[in-house]
């Protein structure tokens, strides 16, 4: 088995081809067939064991129904949200504890 991959772009990327193929209602199958390539493309990319080639997202888009610049859009969105820090969450003041100054 080949190495998975894991930062940030690749689990965005990742998440965009399995939620736009699924937004489409398609399978892997039908969308392999769509792209001229077996299932186990798909399922590799979906699946981090190979990397979508900057060369053929162009095609995959379009496979997904989506033109380039709104896949490109959406990879970038994904980017920034997990590239957003977490905001810590406030304790609640209790109503019983005097205001300090």
């Amino acid at each position: 088995m080949g190495k998975i991959l894991r930062s940030s772009g690749d689990f965005a990327l990742r998440a965009l081809l399995t939620e736009a193929r699924e937004a489409e209602g398609l399978t892997q199958e039908q969308l392999a067939r769509r792209l001229s390539k077996p299932q186990s493309y798909v399922w590799k990319l979906e699946n981090g064991e190979r990397v979508l080639a900057y060369a053929e997202a162009p095609a995959y888009a379009e496979a997904l129904g989506l033109k380039f610049s709104e896949f490109s859009l959406r990879y970038a969105t994904l980017l920034r949200m997990q590239a957003m820090p977490m905001r810590k969450r406030r304790k609640p003041k209790s109503n019983d504890e005097p205001d300090s100054f």
